[in-house]
């Protein structure tokens, strides 16, 4: 056991009645299907001011376990203590007879469990075992079996499953449970969910899979942001034997953790792991170290970048139909009236995180002006939507903008640090957005708290804007309104945010001035016009991300025929080139087909800008040079 992350005893003893069934009812459940255990043949009801016939709880059909007693089981949950004689009253009905339910599981030949939320010694245990067994003798079953659980069993039961411990602890850090994972703001914008072919497909794989599979399942979750992919984990996790092994944390937060440590080396430890804005890196990580593991571990990584990784089941979300959306709305607002609908539905093109967004942040009402909005065009719906019916105060319409073009340029950025202070990225970021005065710092955290209270900018220590349409959206108002500024912030930023700023570069050749912002880069003088950022991690990934904006054109035969003829011998020569060629071999082949095109060999890096857009370049290479 890692120490630091377990439950102790005074997590428990304080738990009132409610809570205490609520806690066994959930380490039941993960026992249960820990041990395989018929899903249908576990019953712990919600309630124990119901009148239970000296029974809370029931387990049937179980192979022998190290909690869940073999065959039938009845447990009786108590917040507390019982003397040995109000054991005896606790089984036995006003007429001194022996409850239904308890009468039935001795009948079956099963075991009788009574759960103590107490910590009591051997002797004050076997005094009321002694006193179970007296009364069951003298009502005619002499060799009852009898358990007797207090405080000190359960925290031992239940530290194997790091799902509870993250739910019941009273220490921050361990990632969080299903239950607290459902109030975070990605989940709870739309209530109802709805299912489509597709979704409905990953998710009875992504059970089947876990259900059925005797070693470790990695799972993928990809698509960008806005589709819903961590609202697809969460409703493929909803069965009651999945959530209660369910612990949900950010992917790097998870790595090198007491959480994770504490699962590679406790075998008798279990967790389905849900690990989201998850890097393929970070994937490929997880799956070399858990993927030889049993079924005890199971894990889903949640990312918006495509790269393709290796896993037991990928699932890459695609937006759905206007349909869809319109079904969403109505459920979840079923006062906005037909045209509103139809005009979010339109806007949202297949992204229910921006629809949600949409009508939460922006005046469409039956008693707002419905005209209005079938005549906004869609850059008027985008600025509304960033503005929202928030009260500005002191904050101006454009600082609001500013933060968030900021925060769009970049995958993620680190906001706070371990110890709840300001990141150094948080820190770089404000300085360059010209908020470092002292008032303009708190108008910047004030603008940071109203955005994440709004779901605008998702996560904790980490902060991503999302959905992806509004980044982009961002991305190009940025670059628009602060072109200078942009190549002043880029040249500057620390080297971990340019890796991040990399995985927005395929989306900026939605925009001229995105892809003129890559015809420079690759001009002579440019980042790569020595070869040296080629060798290096950053260099290399930087050149897929272009690569990725490249492929997105009608250019793609151009783009490899021209990196093929220069960048290919300082990229291959790399040790980081050759690991993202294996990594993606369909490129490597690619390049290294092209690269033997004689006739598109080059040596000046100056014709290379050209292949990543389809606008012509500046320095064209002249023919006696090739």
């Amino acid at each position: 056991m890692v120490e630091g992350f377990e439950l102790t005893d005074s997590d428990l003893t304080g738990l009132g009645p409610e809570e205490a069934v609520r806690f066994f009812r959930d380490l039941l459940w993960a026992a249960a299907s820990d041990a395989s255990v018929d899903k249908s043949a576990a019953h712990v009801p919600v309630s124990i001011y119901e009148s239970d016939e000296g029974i809370d709880a029931m387990t049937e059909d179980v192979a022998a376990d190290g909690f869940l007693p073999e065959g039938t089981a009845g447990y009786q949950i108590k917040a507390g203590d019982l003397e040995p004689a109000e054991c005896k009253r606790e089984v036995t009905d006003g007429a001194d007879q022996l409850k239904t339910m308890v009468q039935e599981v001795l009948e079956q030949g099963g075991t009788y469990v009574l759960v103590l939320f107490s910590d009591l010694t051997n002797a004050k245990r076997r005094r009321r075992e002694t006193a179970l067994r007296e009364v069951f003798e003298d009502h005619g079953f002499p060799n009852a079996e009898v358990e007797l659980y207090t405080s000190s069993h359960l925290v031992g039961f239940a530290n194997g499953f790091p799902a509870l411990v993250a739910k019941y602890s009273q220490v921050p850090g361990h990632g969080i449970g299903y239950e607290t994972w459902g109030r975070e703001t990605p989940i709870k914008h739309i209530n109802t969910y709805v299912l489509d072919e597709q979704h409905e497909q990953h998710i009875n794989a992504i059970r089947e899979k876990i259900d059925e599979t005797e070693e470790c399942s990695i799972i993928r979750v990809t698509g960008v942001s806005g589709l819903g992919k961590t609202r697809l984990a969460y409703e493929a996790l909803l069965p009651e034997h999945l959530r209660n092994r369910v612990i949900y944390a950010d992917a790097e937060q998870f790595r090198d953790s007491p959480l994770q440590r504490s699962l590679e080396i406790d075998e008798d430890r279990s967790a389905i792991l849900v690990l989201d804005e998850c890097p393929p890196g970070l994937h490929e990580d997880l799956r070399r170290t858990f993927g030889t593991q049993s079924s005890r571990i199971a894990i889903i990584t949640i990312s918006d970048t495509l790269t393709s990784t290796e896993a037991d089941y990928s699932a890459e979300l695609k937006p759905v139909s206007s349909d869809v959306i319109e079904e969403i709305l109505q459920n979840e607002w079923p006062e906005l009236p037909e045209p509103s609908i139809e005009r979010v539905a339109e806007f949202a093109e297949g992204f229910p995180q921006i629809a949600a967004l949409l009508v939460e942040n922006v005046p469409i009402g039956p008693d707002d002006d419905r005209d209005n909005l079938m005549e906004i065009n869609d850059y008027q719906l985008f600025d509304r939507l960033i503005i929202g019916r928030q009260d500005l105060g002191t904050v101006s319409i454009d600082e609001v903008k500013q933060v968030l073009e900021g925060f769009a340029l970049f995958e993620r950025v680190g906001w706070e640090n371990e110890n709840r202070g300001r990141h150094v990225e948080g820190e770089w970021l404000i300085e360059q957005l010209g908020f470092d005065e002292t008032i303009g710092v708190r108008k910047f955290e004030r603008i940071v708290r109203q955005q994440r209270d709004r779901g605008i900018l998702e996560g904790d220590h980490y902060l991503s804007l999302k959905p992806l349409p509004l980044a982009t959206h961002l991305i190009r108002s940025f670059w628009r309104n602060h072109p200078d500024q942009a190549g002043e912030l880029i040249a500057e930023m620390p080297e971990q945010m340019m890796q991040r700023f990399g995985e927005r570069i395929p989306y900026l050749s939605s925009f001229k001035s995105g892809r003129q912002w890559v015809s420079d880069v690759l001009a002579p003088g440019g980042w790569f016009d020595n070869g040296e950022l080629l060798r290096t991690s950053l260099g290399s990934e930087l050149l897929f991300s272009i690569d990725s904006l490249g492929r997105s054109q009608p250019t793609n035969s151009v783009i490899s025929q021209r990196v093929a003829g220069t960048w290919y011998g300082h990229y291959n020569g790399s040790r980081y080139g050759r690991r993202r060629f294996r990594e993606r071999p369909t490129t490597c082949w690619r390049w290294e087909k092209q690269r033997r095109n004689t006739r598109f060999r080059t040596t000046r890096v100056g014709s290379l800008q050209t292949c990543f857009h389809p606008d012509m370049g500046r320095y064209p290479e002249p023919s006696c040079h090739r």
